[in-house]
Order: structure tokens, then sequence, then C-alpha cells
């Protein structure tokens, strides 16, 4: 969504602009995880939030984003990610 924003497992805050840029600058093997206790929930008729914890090679972490409907289409409106600790391998 063109409101986006995430705070980010360092504490930062990204608007959508700053996502998109980041996201070619990614490797594959940084994002890449196993997503675990996956749940959703109805905050109201139009909006959702997921939960899940995402383990990855070097951390793990608790995300959470809302997703807002707009006609039959979901867009997400807030992340956060916050790390765990014990987490990665």
């Amino acid at each position: 969504a063109n409101n986006f924003y995430e705070i980010g497992a360092s504490g930062k805050v990204y608007d959508k602009n700053n996502v998109l840029a980041r996201l070619p600058l990614e490797q594959n093997d940084e994002i890449l995880g196993e997503v675990i206790d996956f749940e959703i929930d109805n905050i109201t008729e139009y909006l959702i939030r997921a939960n899940y914890i995402l383990e990855e090679k070097t951390r793990r972490t608790r995300r959470t984003s809302i997703w807002q409907r707009q006609n039959d289409n979901y867009q997400m409106i807030f992340h956060q990610g916050t790390v765990i600790d014990g987490g990665g391998a």
C-alpha cells in the first residue's frame, strides 16, 4: 500500500519506497527461512493481522503484518519484525 510502513528488527522505520529500493539488493539466502506458528486474525471487516515466527539461518524473528482489504485485494499497510532470543543456527 502507498501508506505502508515497517519497523524492522533493528528498530529502524521504513516506508514503501525504502522497502522497494532495498529488495533488489538483498541476497536470496538472507530472506529464506521457515515460517512457523502462522496465524491470521480478523481485526475488522477490512483489516487482518498475520502473526508468525521466521526461522532463518542466523536469527529467529517474530513478525506481524496488517493487511487492508480494498475491493477484492489485500495490501500490506504495516509490518514489524522483532528478534527472538536463542534464534538461528
